[in-house]
């Protein structure tokens, strides 16, 4: 069940059409109905109206460019051509929203890597940076709008946009006072088909895990290699500094700070600094 709204068909593939996301995709249900928008003003806002208006779980909203795209906590994502901006109608999930952000980008991080062999590391709660000469570049982000009750998320999407075979001296001119520069990964033929496929995949996986926040958080914990890092993070008004003492089973960040352990449900981390002997999202992340 395709759709395509405002595509052309091109002598290529490139675009993230829905046949060329249903070419080889190896879900069962994520993805299976899909549409795309050659523009759009966010992939987010139309799947959240699609999952509120009763739309099929798994439906994929896919773009070539957003005109007002929007990453966590309502801010604003720049959506060039050739990058990979796409959201997924998750439906109920069980667990909290405090975790989703963190599955979503172990499954992203895992389809960067399958799909074009690019290493990225995480920076919580839902960054992919990749090293570029020794600095932690971001490259990937994640959206979630999710609606609770009773225990479980009655209604969730994700979103992702990743700078696939985009232009990086544009990025950074769009993101000036950002925490940190942008960068962009690069892939062959059918690479946003790729990423998009293998990341609804290990989506897929991953969702009957969710009732499971501890491990969830565990896997991230071992992904990143954040524990023991010290760590700044932007929290409202103000900034906490400590060292990382691991991740809550509902995502939190759980900092020491000066014998203090503080439990951050939302934040922003501005740097790390890795632990000795520790790898972290890269050397020292700003």
């Amino acid at each position: 069940d395709v759709s395509s709204a405002g595509a052309r068909v091109v002598g290529g593939s490139d675009l993230l059409l829905p046949w060329e996301l249903a070419r080889g995709l190896q879900t069962r249900l994520l993805g299976r109905r899909a549409e795309y928008h050659a523009e759009i003003g966010s992939t987010q806002d139309r799947a959240v109206g699609l999952a509120r208006a009763g739309g099929a779980d798994g439906t994929v909203v896919a773009a070539g460019t957003q005109s007002c795209g929007r990453g966590r906590r309502g801010r604003r994502w720049e959506s060039p051509a050739g990058g990979l901006w796409m959201s997924v109608v998750l439906g109920r999930v069980a667990g909290n929203a405090g975790i989703l952000p963190l599955a979503a980008s172990l499954a992203l991080s895992g389809a960067l890597l399958g799909a074009l062999g690019e290493r990225a590391g995480l920076v919580w709660p839902n960054d992919i940076v990749v090293d570029r000469g020794g600095e932690a570049r971001k490259v990937a982000g994640i959206a979630v709008d999710a609606e609770a009750s009773g225990g479980a998320l009655e209604s969730a999407v994700v979103g992702i946009g990743v700078n696939l075979n985009v232009d990086e001296a544009a990025l950074d001119a769009s993101i000036r006072g950002a925490v940190r520069r942008a960068a962009s990964v690069h892939g062959g033929d059918r690479a946003a088909a790729r990423v998009a496929q293998s990341f609804l995949l290990n989506m897929e996986l991953l969702l009957p895990r969710m009732g499971d926040g501890a491990r969830i958080a565990g896997e991230w914990e071992r992904r990143s290699g954040i524990v023991g890092s010290r760590v700044d993070v932007r929290t409202g008004p103000g900034e906490v500094s400590g060292t990382v003492s691991g991740i809550g089973p509902d995502g939190e960040l759980v900092l020491c700070c000066g014998g203090e352990e503080r439990r951050l449900a939302a934040g922003e981390v501005l740097r790390v600094a890795p632990a000795r002997g520790g790898a972290g999202p890269g050397a020292e992340s700003r």
